[in-house]
């Protein structure tokens, strides 16, 4: 009976130990130092900040008609601009859409064209023509 007692005292102590006892972690610091980035780099930044803008702002229109039913895309699409005439919500998010989309096609194209010493690849450029596309294509749902 005594050593069971004095196992189950063992055994407690050692419950008491690992449940009391502070784990110390190891932690890690980072330093960092400032990038200076060159006037071209910071142009490029913004203007991926605004490419991106635009992609989230496609995707978010496209997954919203998405969402309209179990349907694909395609039907949900179809179904979306054959009521878009007599469904408030769906011009609402259409002209949301098409605002966007200026708006970024335009931040984008003055960018690089208020910087043409940065180099900027072919195929990222915006065009006038593709600004106003998405200008006329807003006033052709706003004069309906």
């Amino acid at each position: 009976m005594n050593k069971i007692y004095s196992y189950i005292k063992q055994l407690l102590c050692i419950f008491l130990l690992a449940a009391c006892s502070v784990e110390l972690q190891k932690e890690e610091t980072m330093t960092t130092t400032p990038v200076k980035l060159t006037y071209c780099e910071t142009v490029e930044v913004e203007y991926v900040n605004y490419s991106n803008a635009l992609l989230n702002s496609s995707f978010q229109f496209n997954q919203y008609i998405d969402s309209l039913s179990e349907d694909s895309l395609d039907a949900d699409r179809e179904k979306f601009f054959d009521e878009i005439d007599i469904n408030y919500k769906y011009k609402e998010e259409y002209l949301r859409y098409l605002e966007n989309r200026i708006e970024y096609l335009n931040d984008i194209y003055e960018l690089i064209t208020v910087n043409l010493e940065c180099d900027f690849p072919n195929d990222q450029s915006i065009t006038i023509e593709q600004v106003k596309k998405a200008e006329a294509d807003l006033n052709d749902f706003l004069n309906k």
